[in-house]
């Protein structure tokens, strides 16, 4: 039998089930569920080229730069970021 399929309102959930819930999620989870909360609410781009690379979301009508990482990852060593740079000092560079 086949599925039937999900509403807009289920698959919404679920983006916010992600990032609501607690324990591990990777950055292209997180990254996938922001874009598609963000998304029913106006444009979204993805990875979305700066001056100085991609920053990961952008709200182009508010003018909002989002960078995503890992769940609980914290630290300078993380992808995207320049050798001993933190993530505030990431998205400045793109802004």
């Amino acid at each position: 039998m086949p599925r039937k399929p999900r509403s807009p309102s289920d698959r919404l959930k679920k983006h916010l089930n992600v990032l609501t819930r607690s324990g591990p999620a990777s950055e292209p989870e997180v990254q996938n569920a922001l874009h598609e909360v963000l998304a029913a609410r106006g444009e979204v781009l993805l990875q979305h080229q700066t001056g100085d690379g991609p920053c990961d979301l952008f709200l182009p009508a508010r003018r909002v730069v989002i960078e995503v990482k890992e769940r609980g990852a914290a630290g300078p060593e993380l992808s995207g970021s320049q050798p001993g740079e933190t993530q505030y000092e990431q998205v400045r560079r793109y802004v």
